[in-house]
């Protein structure tokens, strides 16, 4: 479960007034079931197109945990990319800013 997160915007590039790029920065503190709480970090990008005058969500990638804290303990992880590429479109709306 997750008890608290936050999103943080980067940047945001917008070419041709048709392709925008989001970037941001993620953290969250998550508690399994029975386990203890610990936080993790991230960043996050999403791909957008505008078609027919909307923002369409085409693509996203996530860079994997970079940091786990168990609370009141921290403890640094190796830094594990994540290559992958969601290729499914989605309606999801893009933020306010490349709208």
């Amino acid at each position: 479960m997750v008890e608290d997160y936050q999103l943080r915007p980067l940047s945001i590039e917008v070419y041709d007034q048709v392709v925008g790029i989001v970037h941001y920065t993620y953290s969250a503190t998550v508690a399994p079931n029975g386990a203890t709480s610990f936080r993790v970090t991230g960043k996050w990008t999403e791909i957008y197109l505008k078609q027919d005058g909307q923002w369409v969500m085409i693509g996203s990638a996530e860079g994997q945990i970079i940091r786990q804290e168990v609370l009141g303990h921290p403890r640094r992880l190796a830094a594990r990319p994540n290559k992958r590429l969601q290729a499914t479109r989605s309606k999801q709306r893009a933020p306010e800013a490349i709208r």
